[in-house]
């Protein structure tokens, strides 16, 4: 009797820690007679209690006649399921069949490979856009039948620079400030007024003069070509004003100023580099002929100033999008 309570509480203590474990077991809704159910879910919780998986023993635990017991086992962290039928030992006593079954299926569950299942598959719209399919024909956008422009800010322009001017002929240099608007007529064509002023000191046959011009002037341009970012623009220029000379001669130490006209035309040829889309950098390089105004004279003593007939133009500055 002593022997029996002692084994009683030993199953007992080994039932209550057991069921703490994180085994999830499975049997049949049924009473077997040849086997000892509740031995062996005991004895299996103590070979298998430390893990974490379903352990499902089938219907054939039911039937006394059988030879063998169909398990299943499920891993619910991964999904990995895994099935197998294991021998069962015939014996006429409940308590040792019940002990042959625990220590059959304790040996074949950690040897079993779970296998998981396959992911869910994709709708068709997500499969192409994870494989990188492309999209169908009837979902592409039409092509247009011009090229799109890229638009580069508004069609106004503000741009400040500097000017130089060399006379080759009669060497001779102007120095100079610039100030611009534009306006983009379309992809193409382009108008710029600009307002000059420049500075000189020009060599007069008897003394030195002063020479400052103030003018305005009008370009009209075309792109020959044009990217992302850089444009080069061919243009045609030209240019009014005043010129007003103020100097001394060899005879009187001072002379008056003297105003005269200022009329020249030419070409010029614009590179556009736009170093963000809000700021460009301008330079351009020119030939433009002095139409009217090529000989000065200081008052009263009658001195020429011969400047060169045509002028090289040179400009650096930046423009911005109004």
């Amino acid at each position: 009797m002593v022997r029996h309570a002692l084994i009683t509480i030993l199953l007992a203590l080994v039932a209550s820690s057991a069921h703490a474990q994180a085994l999830d077991l499975r049997l049949p809704d049924c009473a077997p007679t040849h086997l000892d159910g509740a031995l062996l879910r005991e004895l299996l919780f103590i070979e298998l209690g430390d893990r974490s998986w379903r352990l499902t023993i089938g219907s054939s635990l039911c039937d006394s006649a059988s030879t063998s017991l169909d398990i299943e086992v499920l891993d619910p962290s991964t999904g990995g399921r895994a099935t197998e039928i294991v021998p069962l030992a015939i014996d006429d006593d409940p308590r040792a069949a019940a002990r042959a079954a625990a220590l059959a299926i304790a040996e074949r569950v950690p040897r079993m490979t779970l296998i998981a299942p396959p992911p869910p598959p994709l709708p068709v719209t997500d499969r192409a856009s994870v494989l990188g399919a492309p999209t169908p024909p009837s979902t592409w956008p039409p092509i247009p039948d011009e090229p799109v422009e890229t638009p580069r800010g508004l069609p106004a322009t503000f741009g400040v620079g500097l000017v130089g001017r060399i006379a080759p002929v009669l060497p001779s240099w102007a120095l100079g400030l610039r100030v611009e608007l534009g306006a983009n007529l379309d992809p193409t064509w382009s108008i710029r007024g600009e307002l000059v002023s420049t500075w000189t000191r020009a060599t007069a046959n008897e003394g030195d003069v002063d020479a400052v011009v103030l003018a305005g002037a009008v370009a009209i341009g075309a792109s020959v070509f044009r990217d992302d970012v850089f444009d080069l623009v061919l243009a045609g220029r030209a240019e009014a004003g005043a010129l007003v000379a103020m100097g001394w001669t060899a005879a009187t130490s001072t002379g008056a100023p003297t105003l005269h006209p200022w009329v020249t035309a030419g070409a010029e040829l614009d590179g556009i580099a736009w170093l963000t889309r809000d700021v460009a950098l301008v330079v351009d390089l020119g030939l433009s002929a002095i139409v009217y105004g090529t000989r000065l004279s200081t008052w009263p003593s009658g001195t020429q100033i011969d400047l060169s007939y045509f002028l090289i133009d040179l400009g650096v500055g930046v423009r911005v999008p109004l």
